[in-house]
């Protein structure tokens, strides 16, 4: 065990930090992006169908724009849920199932992050992550403020902190049915009694009407991102297919592929770090574990976004379709001639779903609590599957790691 400063809190050093990564990200041109090989072109793959680098961007644009619009319809269908469970407590328990799926499509989305999804420095970028899904920036307490003050019913709630929207916001006024609140004794809805006078009723009612305003404007947000990946609106998916057009965020092939495999890194940062490493007390942990750590506190679907994440890995590395059908980049590498490493690293990918499942209690808090083990288990199987990721994969294909992962030996 061991630990590290790695903290994603929004400090004056690691928002300098990240405001740099994006500059020299976004700085990338032709001179600078890293030259993909041109052996490759015309490979025929052994199911039969003929590689190119364009084939490639092709399929993952075109799954990505799928997955863009599976994520629209199971947010209207949470909105839906949310809107019927005001009129009729009852049907409480549908908005969280309803909430649970349109988290599951968010997060293979969450490993898919470039384009539209990606911050404003990045080609395409919209900055539309962060006004979708917060994480690892929490508010419960902020959420307890603004609903005491009934912000939500603001004409300007749209336009308030990230930590008092998203889907964190939603699944915290949903799941957690404590009427306390997450402030401190000093706080004014306490400390001037404001909390207390409402009533465990009245919180129930605001709760359920805040959750409806959250899922509105995340009806807003994934209306966005899938109009601007749709080939007759935004048309991000064209771009992504069609590099060095006119108009198009990407000057190259090659910048275009290093701008996607970006987005494979998820694994390494956020999923082994922060959501299995950090929890399994394996960094920036004081104790044995650190459960608070999980990043679906209130739902309990740590485990299942672990997995929904990894698909979004298997998507780009295998390809998207029934049985990992389409170009991903694993035919990239067979093109290449290094078959063995696809084979390797889709190995890896199979060990890491086995590790996940291997972890028999339903979620990662009740799973650190009576086999911590499991996680670290987990940990060492995704660690695997990024080690051949950081060294022989992008090697091979001549790609640039991206700035949050230079300099990461773990």
């Amino acid at each position: 065990m061991h630990s590290r400063r790695r903290s994603l809190a929004l400090t004056a050093a690691t928002t300098f930090a990240l405001a740099s990564s994006l500059l020299a990200i976004s700085c990338r041109d032709d001179s600078t992006a890293p030259k993909a090989n041109n052996a490759g072109e015309g490979y025929v793959l052994p199911e039969g169908g003929v590689f190119t680098r364009g084939a490639l961007l092709g399929s993952i644009a075109a799954c990505v724009t799928e997955k863009t619009r599976a994520f629209q319809s199971s947010v209207r269908t949470f909105a839906t849920s949310v809107t019927s469970a005001t009129q009729d407590p009852t049907l409480h328990p549908q908005a969280e199932l309803a909430w649970k799926s349109a988290m599951a499509e968010w997060q293979v989305l969450e490993a898919l992050r470039f384009g539209p999804a990606a911050p404003k420095a990045l080609p395409g970028g919209k900055d539309l992550r962060d006004l979708i899904y917060s994480w690892p920036l929490r508010g419960p307490c902020l959420v307890d403020e603004a609903l005491a003050s009934k912000v939500y019913e603001s004409p300007k709630f749209a336009e308030g902190l990230v930590t008092t929207r998203t889907f964190l916001a939603a699944e915290y006024l949903l799941f957690h049915r404590d009427p306390t609140n997450a402030c401190a004794a000093t706080s004014k809805i306490n400390s001037e009694g404001t909390w207390s006078a409402l009533g465990a009723g009245e919180i129930e009612t605001r709760k359920i009407a805040y959750a409806n305003a959250v899922a509105s404007d995340l009806l807003v947000r994934a209306n966005a991102l899938a109009d601007a990946w749709d080939p007759t609106r935004g048309n991000f998916a064209g771009d992504l297919a069609n590099p060095g057009g006119k108009g198009s965020a990407f000057g190259s092939e090659a910048f275009a592929l290093n701008s996607v495999s970006d987005a494979l890194f998820y694994v390494d940062a956020e999923l082994k770090d922060e959501k299995i490493g950090r929890p399994a007390g394996l960094y920036d942990c004081t104790s044995g574990t650190c459960p608070d750590s999980v990043e679906s506190l209130y739902a309990g679907s740590s485990k299942d976004h672990v997995r929904h994440n990894l698909e979004g890995f298997r998507i780009l590395f295998l390809g998207c379709g029934p049985g990992a059908s389409g170009l991903g980049f694993d035919d990239y590498l067979e093109a290449l001639g290094q078959r063995s490493l696809a084979v390797a690293m889709e190995n890896a990918l199979t060990d890491a779903f086995t590790a996940l499942d291997a972890i028999e209690e339903p979620d990662l808090v009740p799973a650190l609590a009576t086999d911590p083990e499991s996680v670290r288990r987990l940990h060492a199987a995704v660690k695997a599957l990024t080690d051949l990721l950081k060294t022989q994969f992008v090697s091979i294909l001549d790609l640039e790691l991206p700035q949050k992962i230079e300099g990461d030996n773990d």
